[in-house]
């Protein structure tokens, strides 16, 4: 299933442009509580973390969204 464009006040978005935004507001939300439990300061290669973080939330929410038939 392929994902479509979404329209917002007639300006057309691309599907994975809306994904990636919903991830990487996903992404803030895991890195301040990873930031307020102190597991963050922890982890080696923090950049690393960071896009292996957004990666794995991205797939699982365009995995998701097709699973809903989004």
């Amino acid at each position: 299933m392929m994902i479509t464009d979404f329209n917002f006040g007639g300006v057309l978005l691309p599907g994975l442009l809306v994904i990636a935004s919903g991830d990487f507001l996903c992404l803030l939300i895991l890195l301040r509580f990873l930031a307020f439990s102190s597991t963050y300061r922890a982890l080696p290669g923090r950049p690393l973390v960071n896009v292996a973080a957004f990666l794995i939330l991205f797939a699982l929410l365009k995995q998701g969204l097709n699973a809903m038939g989004l």
